[in-house]
């Protein structure tokens, strides 16, 4: 039910014209209200609602439904850096993820001991970041990362249900 009026601009910008021609599902009735007993009543996503009418939807669609996911973060720094320089790459994520999201929490572990070394070391900072944003910008946080000096290993997942 949250995601009946995002889902509904995304169908009526998008399709507002091909609606008119007949040949895309428009969630809107003929008094503009959203289809809530179609959709909602009888619990069925909008994609099954139009196949089952034998409209076409696009899957470009689909996926834009998906406005914001959950999703955790640990990323591992090397040691050799020191503490000023751990923090100030804490706060460099942070405000990426910031930028392209929502932070909902920022887990420092500390300092660590690995399970095997990586690069000859074997202690690592681990931090955990728990964020909401849009499904792409996982992909770009894992290049940032890949990228920077200090970063031993790092790990982007979705969250789980309940968690966060």
């Amino acid at each position: 039910a949250l995601l009946l009026p995002p889902l509904a601009a995304i169908f009526t910008r998008i399709f507002f014209k091909a609606a008119a021609k007949k040949k895309f599902f428009n969630p809107l009735d003929n008094s503009g209200r959203i289809c809530y007993n179609y959709v909602v009543k009888a619990k069925k996503p909008y994609s099954f609602l139009a196949h089952e009418r034998g409209i076409y939807i696009h899957k470009e669609v689909l996926k834009m439904a998906k406005l914001a996911e959950k999703y955790e973060a640990v990323v591992v720094f090397s040691l050799k850096k020191d503490e000023e320089q751990i923090k100030a790459l804490t706060a460099k994520f942070t405000d990426l993820i910031k930028a392209n999201g929502t932070l909902a929490d920022v887990d420092e572990w500390g300092k660590r001991k690995l399970a095997y070394e990586i690069n000859y070391e074997s202690e690592g900072y681990y931090v955990l970041f728990h964020f909401e944003s849009q499904p792409d910008f996982p992909a770009e946080l894992e290049r940032v990362l890949n990228i920077t000096d200090g970063v031993l290993r790092f790990i982007v997942v979705l969250a789980q249900e309940g968690k966060h």
